[in-house]
């Protein structure tokens, strides 16, 4: 999985990876998710309420991924698993956590 790769950053740096996924579907959803190798929890905002509350997230998927800090401020925008620069940005992000 794409994601993989990234998912040991969690476990070593104290990261956590949040999963929002909005859909009319949620049955659909959960049996995907049970098919996938996710093993984190997911939200299911079944009313798009996350996208409501926050008007300022653009359409575009590619900036449906980011990275907040501990005071729930965007930092990063980007999915690390689609741009090498991202995933770069990321990993020094989460590294420069521990100094």
């Amino acid at each position: 999985d794409e994601w993989d790769d990234l998912f040991y950053l969690e476990r070593d740096n104290r990261v956590d990876f949040i999963y929002i996924f909005s859909t009319k579907d949620p049955l659909s959803l959960v049996n995907e998710y049970r098919k996938s190798a996710i093993k984190h929890g997911i939200y299911v905002d079944t009313c798009n309420a996350f996208l409501q509350i926050n008007t300022h997230i653009p359409q575009e998927n590619m900036y449906h991924t980011f990275m907040v800090d501990s005071t729930k401020h965007i930092i990063l925008v980007g999915n690390p698993t689609r741009n090498k620069k991202i995933k770069h940005l990321f990993k020094k992000r989460i590294g420069n956590r521990k100094k």
